[in-house]
């Protein structure tokens, strides 16, 4: 990612919705928005915008918070077809093997649902509906969870930091490493 070739599309974005609301827009704005808002590709962010201006009765200038929202929403109806999918899997995938797929999402789901693949299914039929509900329910939260470990960094750093040192640690009382 170029920072400073998005910095410029971003400022452009926020140019193209100041005329678009009649509104003057101030440097320091355009560098809060672009703060705020950089953790998005400058392509979903230039999207949102773009949706903003052809949708937006009131002319109105965006909050943050109203241009994450419109994002993250497009994510959560991602996570939905994905879950669904995932449901489908997993049904297709039981009659088949019953066993890890080596798909950390659908395995964890299937684990934190059911327990394991071994009783997945072992509900009573009339329960499928329930039963997929809740599978679809902790699909969801795991790749949410998934997202947000991949939006930090500093936590999978740490986490490096912690089994190397662990790893030291065995390698230190065995001297077989």
């Amino acid at each position: 990612m170029d920072r400073e070739k998005d910095r410029k599309r971003f400022a452009e974005l926020m140019a193209a919705m100041a005329i678009a609301v009649d509104k003057d827009v101030s440097i320091e704005r355009v560098e809060m928005y672009f703060r705020f808002l950089q953790n998005f590709e400058i392509d979903v962010l230039e999207g949102a915008f773009h949706q903003l201006i052809k949708t937006e009765k009131i002319p109105v200038f965006p909050t943050i918070g109203k241009i994450r929202s419109l994002i993250e929403g497009e994510d959560e109806e991602r996570i939905d077809y994905e879950a669904n999918a995932a449901w489908s899997e997993a049904c297709k995938l039981a009659w088949d093997q019953g066993e890890p797929t080596g798909d950390y999402l659908l395995d964890e789901a299937v684990r934190i649902a059911f327990g394991s693949w071994k009783h997945f299914g072992d509900t009573n039929p009339q329960y499928e509906s329930a039963d997929r509900k809740h599978f679809i329910n902790c699909y969801k939260g795991m790749a949410r969870k998934a997202e947000y470990r991949l939006l930090r960094p500093t936590e999978l750093r740490k986490q490096l930091m912690e089994n190397r040192e662990k790893l030291s640690k065995v390698k230190d009382k065995s001297g077989v490493l």
